[in-house]
């Protein structure tokens, strides 16, 4: 028996080799991303620090590899500053408004911030002057001044600043402390809260949050939330919704259904439409709606009023 669970073990382990090496070369031969010497130094109108970025999509449409249509048509406008939430059921298309975005997939229309067209920018340029704080942290195998500052752009007083902000100074005693691979020396929360201490470091004007709080307890939720509006009030932020409760207190939201922009307006008078929207939030129970809609009738009205 043990001979055979040996052989049967073996067999597992090489099949998942066989999958590594397939996908290794998939990678490679993946044509590499542009890189323009010729755009680096166009002005791209990013001024960091000051003040949100404004966010324009006209007529954007975007297919995968097969034809699907997983964007159509998509026009709105983001100001610069608001705080936005992207709304949808599975595969809707949420991420890829942001893959848009970020000129990780082709598509046909425009996407302009701040009046230019990012299909003028080159990429290095756009993706470091967004801020991304993912669903699941992303962090390097170095140190934790590698994970704050990769680039070696920031003063160690700068990289203890933003730590002191979102509350690791207890857990992180030097900047060379080492980060194990995946961050596994540090708790989700706290992997979360560096990857947030990173964008506050940038000070970016437009910062994408994939449901950053949704695999956190509920401090931390706490700490993120509190942080996000104090370090990014003046930024444009878009915040891609798992729970309804993250984005009932935003500026806007994009209801997004099988590629379409189905509604788009200020949580509350989404709610007093009682279209799509409405629908999602009387899904999550009588009691929870109340709650949500309560949080959007007091935005509303202490930015309405």
């Amino acid at each position: 028996m043990g001979a055979l669970q040996f052989a049967t073990q073996k067999s597992l382990d090489f099949v998942q080799y066989l999958m590594s090496i397939e996908r290794m070369i998939e990678f490679s031969k993946i044509e590499p991303e542009e890189f323009s010497e010729t755009k680096k130094n166009g002005v791209y109108n990013f001024q960091p620090g000051y003040s949100g970025a404004e966010v324009v999509f006209k007529n954007v449409s975007m297919f995968y590899n097969k034809g699907s249509l997983v964007l159509n048509g998509i026009n709105v406008s983001i100001a610069s500053g608001e705080k936005v939430g992207v709304v949808g059921r599975t595969g809707a298309g949420k991420s890829s408004l942001i893959n848009v975005l970020l000129r990780l997939s082709e598509f046909s229309g425009s996407v302009q911030i701040n009046g230019v067209d990012t299909k003028t920018m080159p990429l290095e340029i756009l993706r470091k002057r967004v801020s991304i704080i993912p669903q699941d942290p992303v962090l390097f195998t170095n140190t934790v001044r590698y994970n704050l500052d990769p680039f070696g752009e920031f003063t160690d007083d700068n990289l203890w600043t933003v730590i002191k902000q979102v509350e690791l100074k207890d857990c992180i005693t030097s900047l060379d402390s080492v980060v194990t691979s995946g961050g596994n020396n540090f708790s989700t929360g706290e992997k979360q809260l560096i990857c947030l201490a990173r964008a506050i470091l940038r000070k970016n004007e437009l910062a994408i949050l994939d449901e950053a709080t949704a695999n956190v307890d509920q401090r931390t939720d706490e700490l993120i939330q509190r942080t996000l509006k104090m370090r990014f009030a003046n930024f444009t932020l878009i915040t891609i919704a798992h729970r309804l409760q993250t984005i009932m207190q935003t500026d806007k939201v994009l209801l997004m259904d099988n590629g379409y922009l189905v509604e788009c307006d200020h949580p509350y008078r989404l709610i007093l439409k009682r279209g799509k929207f409405y629908d999602l939030v009387q899904q999550t129970g009588d009691a929870t709606a109340a709650h949500l809609e309560d949080m959007a009738y007091k935005h509303f009205t202490q930015h309405h009023s």
